[in-house]
């Protein structure tokens, strides 16, 4: 009987010594689960809890956070070109800074005369992002002025520090004018290249407007052709176009304009060589063609225009509401 009580005890003690284990796993799973739990719900906070010896600590940590920047402004200015008055704009969504076909506008201009370009800046990137709007001074043979579609001038902005348009919206646009003026030392085929510059950050898109006095110009050669017109109309063969004599008639046109006044030439002077016969008209009206009836009003300019000549030099310049002509004639 008390090898049985014994034997009871042994097993009662080992029952309550596999309890005690289990109950050690026990409380340990709990305390494990909250940590699980924070990889997947994220709460804000995670506790842990152990037991050593019968004794229990509890840690606490914060949970991480993250913050996202936000997107980078997209700074993309667009500069476009149109003649002015005109509808042909260049240059939309092209982005260069060399002078290409897309981005480029030329317009011929005679003594004196005013070439006149709009510059349209677009902003193509994030709303309200700045664009500095830059451009060269003009020289001593042209002249350059900016301003507003509206009329203001923002010249001295844009050659200097450089006129700044701000809070544009994606797709709005300023409209700028770009003048270009020959002045008077601006010679027969010489020309002026005004770039404009849209600038945002470091992105930087430009348009080129080109002036140019070619080396005949248009009225030089309406002028040609109503003597040639006339001629033909009284059976003489017509005059070809001399650039010598162009270059004489021309200079010579632009100094009676300069001192509104009418003057013959020397006549020999500036006359290439080998010719046997010179003769020159002048004349000054407010249009080509009153000019040119005037002269067949004149038997000794219609002598002229009806001579024994093959070569023609013609020159026009405006000033003070009138042209001011001439016809240089030679035979050789």
């Amino acid at each position: 009987m008390g090898i049985t009580s014994k034997v009871s005890r042994r097993a009662s003690d080992i029952v309550l010594l596999v309890a005690g284990l289990l109950l050690v796993g026990l409380l340990a799973v709990p305390a494990m689960l909250p940590s699980a739990a924070a990889q997947t719900e994220g709460p804000s906070t995670t506790s842990s809890t152990t037991t050593t010896s019968g004794e229990s600590t509890t840690t606490t940590t914060e949970a991480p956070t993250t913050t996202t920047a936000p997107p980078a402004p997209v700074l993309r200015p667009d500069a476009m070109i149109r003649r002015h008055p005109g509808t042909n704009l260049g240059g939309n969504n092209v982005y260069s800074t060399t002078k290409i076909p897309a981005q480029t506008r030329l317009t011929k201009i005679g003594w004196r005369g005013t070439a006149s370009f709009v510059v349209r800046i677009q902003n193509d990137g994030s709303d309200g992002v700045p664009i500095l709007v830059q451009g060269p001074r003009g020289n001593a043979n042209y002249t350059v002025r900016y301003r507003l579609l509206n009329g203001g001038n923002i010249t001295t902005a844009v050659v200097n520090d450089g006129y700044e348009i701000a809070g544009l919206n994606t797709a709005q646009f300023r409209d700028i004018v770009v003048d270009i003026t020959g002045t008077d030392r601006a010679i027969p085929g010489s020309q002026r290249i005004v770039w404009v510059r849209a600038k945002s950050g470091s992105v930087v898109d430009r348009a080129f407007a080109v002036a140019k006095r070619p080396v005949i110009s248009a009225e030089q050669n309406q002028i040609r052709n109503q003597i040639n017109t006339t001629r033909r109309q009284n059976g003489r063969a017509p005059l070809a176009m001399h650039p010598q004599l162009a270059k004489k008639a021309q200079a010579w046109a632009e100094r009676m304009a300069r001192n509104l006044r009418l003057s013959h030439s020397s006549l020999a002077a500036g006359v290439p060589a080998g010719w046997t016969a010179v003769a020159e008209n002048v004349g000054r009206g407010s249009t080509l063609p009153i000019v040119h009836r005037a002269f067949l009003r004149s038997s000794g300019h219609r002598g002229n225009i009806l001579g024994p000549y093959n070569y023609v030099g013609t020159g026009q310049a405006r000033r003070g509401g009138n042209h001011w002509v001439v016809h240089v004639f030679m035979r050789r």
